[in-house]
């Protein structure tokens, strides 16, 4: 009997011991595997992460490019002489905001409007303007009838002190083929976000009959960048699972692109009206 009650008590101890051991290989097991799908996953969002920004700057600097040609482009060139025609045909001025619609800007859309939008589609912007040497937007290849920025002066109209008129100042300011960058903001005359590349154009040729000679400034060219063409990019799902996300930001820690999730709430809207309606603020100070 003490035989067989030790032989149990044996039997017993070993079942522990194996169980323990089974339990141990078990967690062990567990948490490597936690820690592997845990370094997997973060491989995955730093892949992911890198792709992208290797995407967004791809495309900027394809941008930076493209601008930069188009300054260069005859068709730009016939473009600045028509608008500015049709501007200073209609009588209005370059010291405040004008309704530049008139039946003269309406013909030169007609004649080159489908020209410039296939123009800007092709080099992936959303919009080519133009601005006159007197920050006067004098050309919209999209449609603006509401003049969010058609028409404006960046230099004394609503559009005095946005980031669009520090690209203008600095791109007409500049000698060179430097191409000047117009951060994203909240713009009140469009309630929407925009970005810019902005670089100064010369007259290739002579214009006699408009007083312009080969080697003259034109005005400025103005490229909007595609906020589509960003939120494709940073709107891929693969590898992020029902809530990862990537999106942009900016040094002031503001959304540059809108959230793939939660993009009601979470967008640049959202993010860059705060600082819009703060620089309002402080403009209206004496």
């Amino acid at each position: 009997m003490n035989k067989l009650a030790l032989k149990t008590r044996l039997i017993v101890v070993i079942a522990a011991l194996c169980i323990v051991c089974i339990l141990s290989v078990a967690f062990i097991s567990t948490s490597k595997s936690k820690t592997a799908l845990l370094t997997m996953a973060t491989n995955q969002l730093e892949s992911s992460s890198i792709m992208m920004k290797s995407q967004i700057e791809r495309y900027l600097n394809t941008s930076e490019l493209f601008t930069l040609r188009l300054s260069k482009d005859r068709l730009i060139e016939g473009l600045f002489i028509a608008y500015e025609g049709a501007f200073y045909g209609g009588g209005f001025s370059t010291d405040k905001d004008e309704k530049i619609i008139t039946p003269t800007y309406l013909a030169n859309e007609k004649l080159y409007g489908k020209r410039t939008r296939e123009l800007a589609k092709d080099f992936g912007f959303s919009n080519i303007m133009l601005a006159s040497v007197n920050g006067q937007i004098i050309m919209s290849s999209v449609s603006d009838p509401k003049y969010n920025f058609l028409g404006r002066s960046l230099t004394k109209g609503v559009l005095k002190g946005t980031n669009l008129e520090s690209c203008f100042n600095k791109a007409k300011a500049q000698k060179d083929d430097k191409v000047f960058f117009s951060d994203f903001q909240n713009y009140k005359t469009a309630s929407s976000v925009y970005s810019f590349l902005c670089k100064k154009a010369y007259a290739e040729f002579d214009h006699e009959d408009e007083g312009i000679y080969k080697g003259d400034e034109l005005g400025v060219v103005i490229a909007q960048l595609s906020n589509e063409t960003l939120a494709k990019i940073t709107g891929q799902r693969t590898g992020m699972g029902e809530t990862g996300q990537t999106y942009l930001i900016g040094p002031d820690y503001k959304l540059r692109s809108d959230f793939a999730l939660q993009r009601d709430k979470f967008n640049m809207n959202n993010s860059l009206k705060v600082i819009f309606l703060l620089k309002l603020k402080l403009w209206k100070i004496p």
